[in-house]
């Protein structure tokens, strides 16, 4: 996953990620979203070269639980992530889809694990999947 564009939140405690940075897809919810298009042996073989353990070291390397995991974000249409890339922090993430549907981006928040409790973190889920969608839109997506 590449990250293309940043906007800092106003939070006083904030996550560092720097655009052009490069994140494996199994240590970012975005990422999984990222791949989600892709056939099963395409899919297998792309996790298997590129799955390595986080910082955190809690990021699966399980191919077949990474599959299952992409599968069921892209069905549920976001995804979500604590403490896999980093400790103490967590991410919601809602695919971009062009014309056919394909997820071509992703619009992701990250923040402390604090900010990410059931109320907060569904919020979030709703708020990144309504810009997400948007931006679908203005792309011709669905």
């Amino acid at each position: 996953m590449l990250v293309l564009l940043k906007k800092e939140g106003s939070q006083p405690l904030r996550i560092i990620s720097r655009v052009g940075s490069r994140v494996p897809p199994n240590w970012a919810a975005a990422g999984r979203l990222l791949v989600a298009d892709l056939g099963d042996s395409e899919l297998r073989d792309l996790l298997g070269r590129t799955a390595i353990q986080s910082p955190s070291g809690l990021a699966t390397t399980d191919v077949d639980l990474l599959v299952a995991q992409v599968r069921k974000f892209r069905k549920q249409g976001y995804a979500t992530e604590l403490n896999e890339a980093n400790l103490h922090a967590g991410c919601v993430s809602a695919p971009v889809t062009d014309a056919s549907g394909r997820c071509i981006a992703a619009i992701s928040v990250v923040a402390p694990e604090q900010r990410l409790g059931r109320t907060s973190r569904q919020r979030l889920v709703t708020e990144v999947y309504k810009a997400a969608s948007r931006l679908s839109e203005r792309l011709g997506g669905t």
